[in-house]
């Protein structure tokens, strides 16, 4: 019974990268420049060139790039295409430096850090299930002291 816990913790956590990489894959934000990225969408192989200086509405065209392949989208942290700010013509002056703790690279870590713990904390109580499927008697009781006293 012991290997249906290990198998049940692999499938949580092969369902939860399998969900994350298809987001990824999904919709691929790279940085390139100031106030513009790059969406790709790599199931349809489309790239659309985005300025990201509104307030949640970014305006994306279409631009006639090769997209970078898929697997460096799934590798965390992969650095962006430096090449592709001079060749889509974007401005080299950046905004002033913002604090660490403020940038969207943060935000993200935090969230992903609490994925992780939440999922830990699944691990854990999945492989401390007793294999009789609880601690406690019958009558609620953990002890057989209240009932033999009785």
């Amino acid at each position: 019974m012991k290997t249906g816990r290990y198998v049940l913790l692999l499938l949580i956590y092969g369902w939860t990268v399998a969900l994350l990489g298809y987001m990824e894959l999904q919709s691929e934000v790279e940085r390139i420049g100031p106030e513009t990225v790059l969406l790709t969408n790599h199931f349809a192989g489309d790239v659309q060139e985005c300025n990201t200086a509104g307030y949640g509405d970014w305006r994306c065209r279409p631009v006639n790039i090769e997209p970078r392949h898929w697997i460096f989208a799934l590798i965390p942290f992969w650095p962006a295409r430096g090449d592709l700010a001079e060749k889509l013509y974007l401005s080299k002056t950046w905004p002033d430096e913002i604090p660490f703790s403020e940038t969207p690279l943060f935000s993200d870590l935090i969230a992903n850090g609490a994925i992780g713990i939440v999922l830990l904390v699944i691990g854990v109580f999945i492989m401390r299930i007793k294999e009789d499927g609880g601690s406690g008697n019958a009558d609620g009781s953990s002890d057989g002291a209240d009932s033999a006293a009785e």
